[in-house]
């Protein structure tokens, strides 16, 4: 009995959390549920199909109380915790996203089999499984030891794991999340110490080799390059949504059109309430606003960072940096789309945009940076950081 006791403390920790990062998700979740209403309630009784125009409403609150649920779990748990239940979490979650590919409950959406449908609910496993991808990183990228055996063992474990993911995704044809999870991989080699000269000659590479497959076996998606060189020579058809989502935003102005006020979400944004959240936040909110929101996303990014110089041990260190890097990044991208800096992706606006998956995955990530920051205060204790390559 006193070993089971002593092994679930081992396993909860109990310090104070980082208030001013609960705030921060707090914030970003209630924004969030006000524009899925607003820029849902247009269409929801259409062309969404839904009963009422508060549907899309309701789930999403429905989302966040799931996913504050699953936060306030996850940040009571050591981060040592996390990290081996993520171990064995991880091939589960790659089996899932096979099921996507193929099998009685795969639910593929816009030519992307990413989705499962089970009971009626459908949900996005690589969602959940890049979350688990960045904890499986970060605990390869702890192992203690140095020298060339050390990180030859680091190279070989952490470009298997990018490996399963990549070849999973493109099996799905979802670029957006490969490129997120190729990015996120050579960022948190970065944090570990890879050499700069040697991360731009990676990324270049892998950067090439991608293009060429994209163009080699998935025509379609090379489409969506082609066409985001000049959106404007097809208005109406492929480029339709790219010359939407610039619309939208250029009515915005300076200080907005006011909340709800957005004429495009009636039917002439693809995808107000998902991937496109980011344009009615632009135009109701104006530039001034959509960059306040910007600003506690990266915000959120950047207390990361912070919480991870406190975490005392190298595998917080990491955890709490990767999803940072992973939040911060997704969310970089999203605003990139929006604003027609770079093709279209399908990724959505963390704890922002509409989605049980993407909602609760992003409340899960957050639960984990909050955890490393209660075993910080726990702990009261500064130790050193991971070796460098």
């Amino acid at each position: 009995m006193r070993k089971l006791l002593e092994r679930i403390r081992s396993v909860i920790v109990l310090g104070p959390a980082d208030s001013a990062y609960g705030k921060m998700v707090l914030a970003a979740v209630t924004i969030g549920i006000v524009f899925v209403f607003s820029a849902s309630f247009p269409v929801a009784d259409k062309t969404l199909f839904a009963e009422r125009s508060t549907e899309f409403l309701s789930e999403q609150v429905k989302f966040a109380f799931l996913g504050f649920g699953a936060l306030y779990v996850v940040s009571h748990l050591a981060p040592t915790f996390l990290a081996m239940a993520s171990l064995a979490l991880f091939p589960v979650g790659l089996v899932a996203m096979a099921l996507c590919v193929r099998s009685p409950w795969a639910h593929p959406v816009a030519g992307c089999a990413g989705w499962l449908e089970i009971a009626g609910r459908t949900f996005q496993p690589s969602e959940f499984v890049k979350v688990l991808y960045v904890a499986v990183l970060a605990w390869i990228m702890s192992r203690p030891g140095s020298g060339r055996a050390t990180h030859g063992r680091i190279w070989l474990y952490t470009f298997l794991s990018l490996g399963l993911m990549c070849v999973l995704l493109a099996v799905q044809k979802d670029i957006g999340m490969m490129f997120l999870v190729v990015g996120l991989t050579l960022g948190m080699l970065y944090i570990r110490g890879m050499n700069g000269w040697v991360l731009a000659g990676v990324s270049g590479g892998m950067g090439a080799v991608g293009l060429l497959a994209i163009a080699t076996f998935l025509p379609g998606r090379w489409e969506r390059v082609i066409i985001f060189l000049d959106p404007h020579s097809d208005p109406n058809g492929a480029g339709y949504h790219l010359c939407q989502m610039l619309a939208t935003l250029a009515r915005g102005g300076i200080s907005g059109l006011g909340l709800g006020m957005s004429p495009d979400k009636w039917g002439g944004l693809p995808a107000p309430h998902t991937d496109s959240i980011f344009c009615v936040i632009g135009a109701e909110l104006g530039l001034v606003g959509a960059a306040l929101i910007l600003l506690l996303i990266f915000a959120m990014a950047a207390r990361s960072f912070k919480i991870a110089e406190r975490s005392g041990t190298s595998l917080s260190w990491l955890l709490a940096c990767g999803i940072g890097a992973l939040l911060g990044l997704q969310s970089l991208v999203n605003v990139a789309v929006a604003t027609v800096s770079m093709p279209c992706t399908g990724l959505t606006l963390p704890f922002i945009s509409y989605g049980g998956s993407s909602l609760v995955s992003s409340m899960i990530a957050a639960g984990m940076v909050l955890a490393i920051s209660r075993y910080a205060a726990q702990s009261k204790e500064e130790g050193p950081r991971c070796a460098q390559f």
